[in-house]
């Protein structure tokens, strides 16, 4: 198969995660003692790598290293983990890769080895732990100096006759911890260390069949480095209980080595067994896992292809098969690979240059179709509104602050690298720091000087797309992917440079919307059609205009009016709408519209285990959610234009449901762009307070949770009653110029008369036409509770003029005797 024939596909997409950077770690030295001489032989690269748990959901250790840092994190997407960072400083002594960390059943075992030693760190299952909270204490909570250089977790490394090219490790069938030290003269240093620390050493070469012990080394071993086998990778594989050593060389050969004998079994040269030209590299990569039914050890020739290999056991000799082999990109590294499901292979690509890695999903099934993951960033500049006039300081701090980027502690770090004289105080307001850094840039640039309001305009927005390139680039810059990890659901773990995110599975509606799916693709989304119609026309600021018309809670119908004159004549909707038969119109319409509406059928019933409540899982809700919500409102106000320019009959009984849904879907945008602080938008503030009521085991279903517990209706009043629990008074009177109010009127009325407004909120009380004498007695007690007797008497007349001739005697008596209450106060 050639490069050109390989089909790129957008079916999953990254859910930036929103949470401010920890800097509470747990930091150990270690001093082993080790020769510090082969310092010179190690260049300082960077490294990382995830493992997931196999039992336990949501719940898994990324770690990083680069010279002689070693850095762990432990993470739970359900569970707030407590002691989670530990970080470990090797005294002289860089940490090489070969980094592994297994599972047992009582203890997790992490091996670091290092230029000068080699390291058997052991923590607590997390099974023996309490999970009965939403906390709990991480594996690395007290880890301790002492742990780490107990004489059986550390091994002193004697000199080597060359220097390590690289390293391998893993935990053997009887809990013996491995090691296997690559040397640049073509030979491997096995390292054996058992759980009470004994430990055995040997030599495994290309001329030998037995090993040679470290003891033993001669002078003739260093005469002559053999460069063509100095092994670029390694990687450690179990069959038949035994245990073997595959090590991939630079030029592409493949040997194996018996971990038990010592003995040299057999090799393959892959690039000639495979038919594809290869150039010397130390960047191949090795990895083990399923292709199929078959394990696999999968061999990435740098520049050349990725290779599926089986090996087999025949007759005291390794036999290998080509199970696949797939070309790859030259103009790309693989810089990690990790198995997905089934026989999927995640990689992870870096371009010279790039500030992004590119993400694929390579299955054996769809060779010719790479699966790639849509990167989420925040962009680089601010475009200005288009019908609301914004100075720039309003409009670069609204996207800021309301795009979903940035934290408080990611604005004060980028900030603090902005200028080297700078310094953001932990506890100032980080809102008013940067108006005054822009201002005195501001000033800096004009002087004392009088400038026309355009000049000093330019200038403003000059200074502040500055401050705003430094906030996004310090974004950008930390998410940088380096490694990958599956974790299970349909869940992709993304190790970056500052943390981590995750991928996850794109619907339907998103493919067709935002990843350009065609309906020859996916024939079987009855409303593809539709969609790439609508998707494909330029409607130029027409949907701007509509959106003016969300935010200013008036009637959309005039406004779509004004928005189709907008639309700019090279359009061609009604030519591309004829295309399609009436018929197949009306069913694309149907199903759209379905897809599109309340979801009913998502009320689900709560859980006794609860998911996503930690603090990772609780940001990955709020950024789908907000995707979610995002994606179907344009949907939405895109076709209400193009049922306006058409003004075709068959599709008008959509219209209504169409305009119902926009509103809808704006409210719930309003709570993703809304804040109650600096730094919670609505929708997190309401998922951190119901999280007990919204979360289930997949992110899909809690999205959809999400969604049902605050779709606006009327038997649902969940978000403003929400709002009036923490006291936002005014967020609900802005939440009441974009949608009706009739159902939790009274708690409008009472956000009034918290903020000193009683001629709102007697206006608000007084609208509601038809309302029982119980309605005006507890108007009356609200007036009464907030000192205003004079509006308590106004209002006990009014119901006295209405409720008189057709209330029972009783009630019209407490309505008096409210009144005179009144009047006597």
């Amino acid at each position: 198969m050639a490069l050109a024939d390989i089909n790129y596909s957008v079916q999953y997409k990254e859910v930036f995660l929103r949470t401010p950077p920890n800097d509470d770690w747990n930091e150990i030295t270690l001093n082993t003692g080790g020769v510090p001489s082969t310092l010179q032989d190690v260049k300082a690269q960077q490294r990382s790598g995830g493992f997931v748990y196999k039992q336990i959901p949501n719940r898994f250790i990324y770690w990083r290293s680069i010279h002689n840092v070693f850095e762990m994190v432990e993470e739970s997407l359900d569970l707030r983990l407590v002691g989670n960072q530990l970080r470990y400083k090797f005294t002289d002594s860089p940490v090489l890769n070969g980094i592994s960390i297994t599972e047992l059943p009582h203890q997790i075992v992490v091996l670091v080895p290092t230029v000068s030693s080699l390291h058997r760190l052991t923590f607590p299952h997390p099974n023996n732990q309490n999970f009965g909270s939403t906390s709990t204490y991480s594996i690395f909570h007290g880890a301790s100096v002492s742990d780490a250089m107990d004489p059986s977790s550390y091994y002193v490394l004697s000199s080597t006759p060359c220097s390590i090219a690289h390293a391998a490790s893993c935990v053997a069938g009887n809990e013996e911890a491995i090691f296997a030290l690559a040397l640049t003269n073509t030979s491997v240093l096995l390292v054996r260390k058992d759980p009470e620390g004994s430990v055995s050493t040997s030599l495994l070469t290309h001329e030998s069949v037995m090993p040679r012990f470290l003891a033993g080394i001669t002078d003739a071993l260093m005469r002559k480095e053999y460069n063509d086998n100095v092994s670029a990778t390694m990687v450690f594989h179990t069959i038949q209980k035994h245990l073997y050593l595959f090590s991939l060389s630079c030029h592409g050969v493949l040997n194996v080595w018996c971990c038990h004998t010592g003995a040299s079994l057999s090799s393959i040269n892959l690039p000639k067994k495979t038919g594809v030209p290869l150039s010397a590299s130390n960047k191949h990569m090795m990895m083990k896992g399923f292709s199929g039914k078959k394990v696999a050890i999968y061999c990435y020739l740098h520049g050349s292809c990725l290779t599926a290999v089986s090996p087999t056991l025949s007759n005291g000799s390794v036999e290998f098969e080509i199970l696949s082999n797939s070309p790859t990109p030259q103009n790309l590294d693989m810089i990690h690979m990790a198995m997905g499901e089934y026989d999927d292979v995640w990689c992870c690509w870096l371009a010279t240059g790039d500030e992004a890695a590119l993400i694929t999903r390579i299955s054996w099934a769809e060779p010719d179709t790479w699966i790639t993951v849509a990167l989420s960033r925040p962009p680089t500049s601010v475009k200005p509104a288009k019908f609301v006039s914004q100075d720039p300081a309003s409009l670069f701090l609204d996207k800021i602050f309301t795009s979903g980027f940035f934290t408080v502690e990611d604005l004060r770090k980028s900030l603090n690298s902005y200028e080297a004289s700078t310094a953001v105080k932990q506890k100032s307001d980080i809102r008013s720091f940067i108006c005054g850094m822009v201002e005195s840039e501001i000033h800096s640039e004009i002087g004392e000087h009088s400038v026309d309001d355009h000049v000093f305009l330019r200038v403003a927005e000059r200074c502040w797309s500055r401050i705003y390139s430094c906030c996004s680039q310090h974004i950008i810059t930390g998410s940088l992917t380096l490694s990958l990890a599956w974790l299970g659901n349909g869940n992709l773990v993304l190790i970056q440079d500052s943390g981590f995110s995750l991928a996850t599975r794109c619907d339907f509606l998103e493919r067709f919307w935002l990843r350009n799916a065609s309906s020859r693709t996916f024939p079987h989304v009855v409303y593809g059609r539709l969609l790439e119609i609508v998707r494909d026309v330029d409607l130029g600021a027409a949907p701007d205009r509509v959106l003016l018309g969300l935010h200013l809670g008036q009637p959309l119908q005039s406004h779509l009016v004004d928005a189709a004159k907008l639309v700019p004549p090279s359009a061609l909707i009604t030519e591309k709408c004829c295309l399609v038969s009436q018929e197949d119109f009306g069913r694309y319409f149907a199903e759209l519209i379905k897809e599109l509406s309340f979801p009913e059928d998502c009320i689900l019933e709560g859980q006794d285990w609860k998911a996503f409540c930690g603090q990772s899982g609780l940001a990955a809700i709020t950024q789908l959610f907000r995707e979610f919500v995002t994606i179907r409102l344009n949907v939405c106000v895109h076709l209400l234009i193009v049922m306006t320019l058409t003004g075709l009959d068959y599709h008008l009984t959509y219209k209504d449901a169409l305009l119902d849904l926009c509103t809808s879907y704006y409210v719930l945008h309003w709570m993703c762009v809304t804040n109650v602080n600096i730094d919670t938008p609505v929708v997190q503030s309401f998922i951190n307070a119901q999280q007990s009521l919204i979360m289930q085991n997949t992110l899909e279903d809690s999205v959809m949770a999400l969604v049902n517990a605050v779709w606006p209706r009327d038997d649902n009043d969940a978000l403003v009653n929400h709002l009036f629990s923490i006291r936002q008074y005014l967020l609900i009177q802005d939440l009441s110029r974009i949608m009706q109010h009739h159902s939790w009127g009274m708690v409008l009325a009472e956000s009034y008369l918290a903020t000193g407004e009683y001629s709102k909120a007697y206006n608000v009380c007084m609208n509601e036409e038809g309302s029982p004498i119980s309605h005006y007695l507890r108007v009356i007690r609200l007036f009464e509770v907030h000192s205003r007797p004079d509006f308590a008497i106004t209002v006990a007349k009014k119901a006295l003029d209405v409720c008189t001739d057709i209330s029972p005697t009783d009630l019209v008596l407490s309505l008096s005797s409210s009144k005179m209450k009144s009047e006597s106060g």
